[in-house]
């Protein structure tokens, strides 16, 4: 059995992963190696290079840059406006970057040609890419986690578990997770519209839950600039029924919920589906142990500060490295918890309060979020605050 020794293991290939190795290589002098199960290929791709579109905020891809991480071979539509609106009540608002001062909010990609891209970024790094693999057991001792795999003895100062929402590492170091089921599922689809969404973002509120329609660019298509990512959240007991309906009633259905300001939905990709679920630990960092991303904290994708906030975990992590800290220590842990509290609880909450507020029907939050809706309409202020929120700073 091989025997390695690095100072820091990533459990978990996939995005969140590979932008920590990344990071790890360029901004500090550990070395790094990743644990992966199911490495991507030309047949296959990773688990979590799926289907779903992701608005990378603009702090988020500020982040990517100084992890010396390159999206210039991935696709990306602009989202320079955000029209947000309730349907069938007069609650709206736009939120314009330019007005605002900046050039754009973020940037919409394709999660597996993103993924598919910084896979390619940690085998050119001469990352040290562990796979097919998987960790059978492990062990905390007082200076090094020492993790026993199928084929290899590997001895870690710290471990970084990114295995997404179902960590297997998780579940094997007894890490608790607080889990709360929204009851909703998400309907994804890409369509294609009569006019240009000149990288514009809508977030539109009905009756049977926020329906977002995200800017698209895809290389070589005619009429890109008609291309939307539809993620159409309702009642899980409601998906089957939209999920096996033709293509043209479910045209005509999201039709009748976003109405005709971009004309005509034309046309519609195959949908897939996946449940709203609230997963966090608040033990994502313990002794030789972090969790990040979706391993230590799965949001709803309302306001879309999933993906964002596992950036964010990546760029504490590479803060709280300290030349006078060792690596994996009690200290390190602690700094790292310290500089995480706030962003991660304020982030979680603020979503899950979304959630509530707009996916209750009751007549007096119905009227409290319309007023709200109006009143930031008319407040330069409120909208640079939440324009602030957008671009993921903190």
């Amino acid at each position: 059995m091989q025997t390695k020794d690095v100072d820091v293991l990533i459990a978990g290939g996939g995005v969140a992963g590979c932008v920590a190795a990344l990071a790890i290589k360029q901004l500090s002098n550990y070395s790094v190696a990743i644990i992966e199960k199911s490495p991507p290929s030309e047949n296959t791709q990773h688990p979590s290079f799926d289907a779903k579109v992701i608005a990378l905020a603009k702090q988020s891809l500020t982040l990517l840059k100084r992890f010396g991480i390159s999206v210039a071979n991935v696709d990306t539509a602009t989202i320079e406006k955000i029209h947000v609106s309730d349907r069938k009540h007069i609650g709206q608002t736009l939120l314009d970057a330019k007005q605002l001062g900046v050039d754009y909010f973020g940037k919409v990609v394709r999660l597996e040609q993103l993924g598919f891209s910084i896979y390619e970024q940690v085998k050119n790094a001469g990352i040290d890419y562990i796979a097919p693999d998987s960790i059978n057991a492990l062990e905390r001792k007082v200076e090094s986690v020492e993790i026993m795999t199928e084929k290899a003895h590997i001895s870690a100062k710290l471990l970084v578990v990114a295995e997404g929402a179902n960590s297997p590492t998780r579940q094997r170091l007894n890490i608790p997770v607080h889990q709360y089921d929204y009851q909703q599922t998400a309907i994804v689809s890409n369509v294609e519209l009569q006019l240009a969404h000149q990288n514009q973002a809508f977030e539109r509120f009905t009756k049977y839950g926020p329906l977002a329609f995200l800017p698209l660019h895809k290389a070589g298509m005619a009429n890109n600039e008609n291309l939307m990512s539809v993620v159409w959240t309702m009642p899980t007991h409601k998906a089957p029924d939209v999920l096996n309906l033709s293509d043209d009633k479910f045209c005509a259905e999201l039709q009748t919920l976003f109405g005709y300001r971009l004309g005509k939905i034309g046309s519609a990709s195959p949908r897939f589906s996946y449940p709203l679920l609230l997963k966090q630990t608040h033990d994502y960092a313990s002794h030789r142990v972090i969790c990040i991303a979706n391993a230590a904290q799965s949001l709803h994708p309302i306001a879309g500060q999933g993906f964002n906030l596992g950036i964010r975990d990546i760029d504490r992590l590479i803060h709280s490295f300290l030349p006078s800290v060792a690596l994996g220590s009690f200290e390190h842990i602690a700094k790292y918890k310290t500089i995480s509290e706030q962003d991660k609880d304020l982030t979680i909450n603020a979503t899950d309060s979304l959630v509530s507020v707009f996916s209750n029907h009751h007549l007096p939050l119905v009227l409290g979020r319309n007023l709200g809706l109006k009143l930031l309409n008319g407040s330069q202020s409120m909208k640079s605050y939440l324009a602030t929120l957008a671009m993921g700073v903190k």
